[in-house]
């Protein structure tokens, strides 16, 4: 119902549909939180075991206590939360404004009949959609006190484009690596030669405003164009990688990549000789040269073994740590959530499910006759019934699920479409009322609702 009723219809609106494909690509770049992946992890563990009928009280009040204590350690609002709220704000739960006053769009609304008609009235405030909707909490387990309205289909994309704007894969820079080491997930950083390294941030460094010198624990991988550089994958960077770079003191004036083969020689980068190079913001990297590699006009990595980096006299990698790789590039563009190339980099650290929902009980004989009972009122919706079969299923409902108000409710309107004179029909109706009562207030308005919608069609 969630799908057909509420998210198929409107997807053909081209314009919601543009959003739609703009908003995924911005979600696939969006920075997740380590705290945002424990609460997911606890969330699922949860919705799983209280969905499977044998999992014992305790089990669940234990699942409950975590999921409040890791909700309680979240840190800040991440990147991903913001890409979340602004989903459930407008695809799950927007409105849209027309002159005939707000109308629904979001998913969540058209497939809620208690919300899709409680949601247009006084008593849910309605507020122009910008986005500041990103900075609203919503509890899933409860009716929204607000909502948000978009002038038009097309606004949802200028919204969106506010949005992106304040994303660490737009901004770059020193305000994007911040974002990634706060994350402690895996993030990628991009420089301007279009090289990039992904992993987990752990150390940045700025020299002058510009940032100069970033650093991964493992494992990293080192692409270009979003896909692996060969042979810089997890199994040549498994234990971390760090890197300075910057413009080179033999060439100040010039933006590293844009340096040709002649250009390294001149700057005495030979292969297989030992070399030293300094750059502008002082770090120095000296051993022997092994390699370089050139991409679309670019180069982007310099190769050294026996190598030692250093800023001043301070150490950040010694020969004895092995074959050594320098990005080259002026500038970070651009930083995002996840490895650049998924495909090569494999798993990571996106949630672990450590449950699930199926239950190992048998059902019981009671069980399965009930669910011969809402097989059987399918049928005879699409195929047609005898006033005597409904009316038997009638007395057997009343007497064996007394409070399973749902399949009352369908024998209920069968029988009054079958125009029987049968006593059952005044039987369910006040057993459907009585359930009403005693129900909370959402179950209760369904049933309500349930009872003036067989009505109607009687």
């Amino acid at each position: 119902v969630h799908e057909a009723a509420g998210h198929a219809p409107i997807v053909a609106d081209p314009n919601y549909a543009s959003y739609l494909r703009r908003y995924a690509k911005m979600a696939q770049k969006a920075i997740q939180s380590i705290d945002d992946i424990r609460v997911y992890e606890a969330i699922r563990y949860l919705s799983d075991i209280k969905e499977n009928p044998d999992t014992p009280a305790a089990t669940i009040a234990a699942a409950e206590e975590r999921l409040r204590q890791v909700s309680k350690n979240v840190r800040y609002v991440s990147e991903g939360v913001k890409i979340a709220r602004m989903a459930w704000w407008t695809v799950e739960y927007g409105l849209v404004e027309t002159p005939d006053g707000p109308k629904i769009y979001g998913a969540g609304l058209l497939s809620s009949v208690g919300e899709s008609q409680a949601c247009l009235s006084s008593k849910v405030k309605k507020i122009p959609l910008s986005v500041a909707c990103v900075e609203q909490s919503y509890d899933i387990t409860e009716p929204q006190p607000q909502l948000f309205v978009a002038r038009s289909m097309d606004h949802l994309g200028h919204v969106l484009n506010d949005l992106e704007k304040t994303l660490a894969f737009r901004t770059g820079g020193e305000e994007g690596l911040k974002s990634a080491k706060l994350a402690e997930t895996v993030a990628t950083a991009v420089l301007d030669s279009g090289v990039s390294a992904s992993g987990v941030l752990t150390e940045y460094r700025v020299h002058d405003g510009a940032v100069s010198f970033i650093k991964f624990s493992g494992p990293v991988q080192l692409a270009h164009d979003e896909k692996e550089i060969m042979g810089h994958g997890r199994e040549r960077h498994g234990s971390g990688f760090s890197s300075p770079f910057g413009r080179w003191s033999k060439f100040p004036d010039r933006a590293p990549q844009t340096l040709t083969h002649a250009d390294l020689q001149a700057a005495g980068l030979i292969e297989g000789k030992f070399a030293k190079l300094e750059l502008t913001n002082g770090f120095a990297v000296e051993g022997k040269f092994v390699g370089h590699t050139h991409s679309h006009g670019k180069l982007q990595l310099l190769e050294w073994i026996d190598c030692r980096v250093v800023l001043g006299g301070e150490v950040l990698f010694q020969p004895d740590w092995g074959a050594f790789d320098q990005l080259v590039g002026e500038t970070v563009v651009s930083v995002f959530g996840g490895p650049a190339d998924s495909f090569h980099y494999g798993e990571w650290n996106m949630g672990e499910a450590s449950s699930t929902p199926s239950r190992q009980s048998p059902f019981t004989p009671k069980e399965l006759a009930l669910h011969d009972i809402y097989k059987t009122t399918r049928q005879w919706r699409e195929t047609g019934f005898k006033p005597a079969e409904i009316e038997g299923l009638a007395k057997t409902i009343a007497t064996t699920y007394p409070a399973e108000w749902l399949p009352m409710l369908e024998v209920y309107e069968l029988l009054l479409q079958s125009k029987s004179q049968s006593p059952e029909v005044a039987r369910l109706k006040a057993a459907l009322e009585s359930a009403a009562m005693k129900a909370d207030i959402a179950t209760r308005d369904l049933i309500v609702k349930g009872l003036a919608v067989a009505t109607t069609k009687d």
